[in-house]
């Protein structure tokens, strides 16, 4: 049996939906709902979820990683209950070995065996469930992530097999991506967390030394000493130039060197950092410490940011392309700063906050 050519076009824009999913959540929203497009079904759930083998052929769950059902099924109080004690008894989990693949309950229980078996009497019949599909991703053992597709009267057939089946490549790609994106993202938002608190800037650099992204400080620290549109500027790309070259070949002898840059009692140091994927540059100030409010002025730490920012000079533009937010946010935190401290002016503000 082979697929026709509507199939083909339903499985080609099902994932053109997919493509846009940016997010764990929304990847399980798009496929669920969408993959009742390609093969009806009554329920369609999609878990992730992590086994211990406590004795072989004996599954516990340890954790639950991810888990959406569509439509969500009415279960009885006790379900989860129920469900451990007849977990080893379900039949479309003897077949698991971390493998892509559809199968059918058909496939691995006749019916008759069916209707003996625990996991079917204590959970699917009661809700009128009699037919069910898996859809495996390639998984390590001990974790089983997959689509179950569920029906009250007709078997899955075996154009909806060769449907399931097209479609798995795509969905490995697509989860495999967005939890790549959901991980750089929390490491991003880690290293903007550790280089604020420190007073530290990171300038990650791409192709023909374009500033990829700014963490911290980089982008104030940047501007501050050498401007900046973009690109590294030229004092900085002759100093990567010689630092690239120094790292290319240690058996010389020239270990990488920092640039120090002096402007009246403050200096900027840069370090080169360079891994097998990416180049960066870390950036830190040495100078007077940066002055505090006092706290008993109850100024948030971000409001207390805003106006260190104007007082080195910033124009509400410039300061919030620092800290990444619109002009209008930065005159709102203004706004309250004034109210808080009882003035009027930014100058006023600055020697209310700062009085040191």
């Amino acid at each position: 049996m082979s697929l026709r050519a509507s199939d083909y076009r339903g499985i080609l824009s099902f994932l053109d939906d997919l493509e846009t999913a940016n997010d764990l959540d929304s990847f399980m929203t798009t496929s669920v709902g969408r993959l009742h497009d390609l093969v009806a079904a009554d329920v369609i759930a999609f878990h992730d979820v992590d086994f211990v083998y406590v004795r072989p052929a004996h599954p516990e769950v340890t954790e639950v990683r991810a888990y959406y059902e569509f439509p969500e099924l009415p279960l009885p109080p006790d379900a989860e209950e129920t469900e451990a004690a007849c977990r080893d008894a379900y039949p479309l989990c003897w077949t698991h070995d971390g493998q892509p693949h559809v199968r059918r309950l058909s496939d691995v229980i006749d019916r008759p065996a069916l209707r003996r078996n625990d996991f079917y009497r204590e959970l699917m019949h009661p809700v009128a469930i009699e037919h069910e599909a898996m859809t495996s991703l390639p998984s390590v053992r001990g974790v089983c992530t997959a689509f179950t597709l569920s029906r009250a009267t007709r078997d899955f057939s075996d154009r909806d097999t060769l449907v399931l089946d097209a479609v798995i490549p795509h969905l490995t790609y697509l989860l495999r991506r967005v939890r790549d994106e959901e991980r750089a993202a929390g490491t991003a938002t880690t290293l903007e967390e550790v280089t604020t608190s420190f007073g530290l800037g990171v300038l990650v650099l791409g192709p023909d030394d374009r500033i990829e992204a700014t963490f911290g400080r980089g982008r104030e620290l940047l501007e501050r000493y050498l401007g900046g549109n973009g690109h590294v500027p030229e004092p900085i790309a002759c100093w990567l130039h010689e630092q690239r070259f120094r790292a290319r070949a240690p058996e010389i002898g020239a270990p990488p060197e920092p640039l120090v840059i002096e402007r009246g009692r403050t200096r900027l140091t840069m370090r080169y950092v360079a891994r097998t994927t990416s180049e960066s540059v870390l950036l830190e100030e040495d100078g007077p410490p940066r002055l505090r409010p006092d706290p008993e002025l109850g100024l948030t730490a971000r409001e207390t940011e805003v106006l260190q920012l104007v007082g080195r000079g910033l124009t509400n533009k410039q300061a919030a392309r620092m800290l990444g937010v619109r002009p209008s946010t930065v005159r709102k935190h203004l706004e309250n700063a004034f109210a808080k401290l009882g003035v009027g002016t930014r100058t006023a503000a600055i020697a209310r906050a700062f009085p040191q």
